[in-house]
This record gives structure tokens, sequence and C-alpha cells, in this order.
């Protein structure tokens, strides 16, 4: 991981123990309106609560590294819903094989997928997706969720992200990812 000479100038003042929820009304209806046709039983908006999740994101640099799984400074507070992860690389990947994947770190110490691995030969922004498994589509939806079923919960605890570069090169690039942090949806 490339260290940022700024980290003490640009770093922010204002910190909350989240997750932090916006909006200007905070009170409303309960649920049962959700079961009420609006021709019949119209609700004023003006009476519906809007306040909502603020989205977070965190970045780091990234290299090609030596060694196949490397750690960085992100990481996500536990039961995070994971919207997106992007890749801009400004070096392109030169290795043998030029892919890159992300992984969680579990409570137990073992690594799972929650990306699939992308080819990072060409300087460009890359969409990091969910691999195509049970597992990576769960963790993505609550990273609490890291057996890959929608009832077993692995990690209670706030999770660290790994990157996985396969082979030595000269590639850079920032990583970021966005989320939700401590929404924990459960089965949906």
């Amino acid at each position: 991981m490339a260290v940022n000479p700024h980290a003490e100038t640009y770093q922010g003042k204002t910190q909350f123990s989240g997750p932090v929820k916006a909006g200007s009304r905070w009170d409303g209806p309960n649920a049962d309106y959700e079961q009420t046709r609006v021709s019949t039983n119209p609700i004023a908006v003006n009476k519906l609560a809007n306040a909502g999740y603020v989205v977070e994101s965190q970045s780091c640099a990234v290299y090609e590294f030596v060694t196949s799984l490397d750690t960085n400074d992100i990481v996500l507070p536990a039961y995070s819903m994971v919207l997106s992860m992007q890749m801009i690389v400004t070096t392109a990947w030169d290795g043998a094989t030029p892919d890159f994947g992300a992984r969680l770190l579990k409570d137990n110490g073992a690594l799972v997928a929650f990306s699939d691995t992308t080819d990072l030969s060409a300087v460009g922004v890359y969409n990091l997706i969910p691999n195509n498994s049970t597992v990576g589509r769960a963790i993505w939806k609550n990273i609490a969720n890291q057996a890959g079923d929608d009832t077993t919960e692995i990690a209670r605890n706030s999770v660290a992200v790994w990157f996985d570069s396969i082979n030595t090169g000269n590639g850079r690039g920032i990583f970021t990812i966005n989320y939700i942090p401590g929404l924990n949806l459960g089965s949906l």
C-alpha cells in the first residue's frame, strides 16, 4: 500500500459513530400505509418520514505487489452493504497475469472473495462486480453474511479489505469502495 503524503493535511475533522441517517422528517405513519391503496386512502407526502442512510466511501492507493495478497487501510463497519467498487488504473498491470480481485478478511482469519477478478492490463476505470457465486452476492448485501446463505452470520465485527494481484509488476491505481454502513439487511 502506498503512503498518502497529505494524510495529516487533509484529514476530516468531523467524526461520527454511525450509521449516519439524514433527512428532514424522521417520524411518519407506521408501515401499514404500504398495504393501502393510494386511490382509496391517500397519505400526504409531507407526513411521511424521509430520513435515509448516508453513503460512505473509502479509497486507497494500490500497486501490483510481490505477494499474492496484500492489505490496506480500508476497514468496513460490521453489517454494511456494498454498493460499488471501482479501480482507477494509472499504470497498467504488466505482470504475467494482470488480474486483480478484492477479498474480505473474516473473523476466523480466512479470506473470502467478494469481487470477480478483473484484467487491469490497460490504464482506465474499472467497475468491480460481485463474483458470480452465492457467497459473493450475499457479502455485497451484508458483509456480515460471509457463509453464502441468508441466515448464517460469520463476521459480527468490522472487516478489512485485502487485494489479490496474482503477480509482481509495475501496476498502480486507486481503489474506491462505496457502502452503506450498518444497514444490516437480513434475508430478502
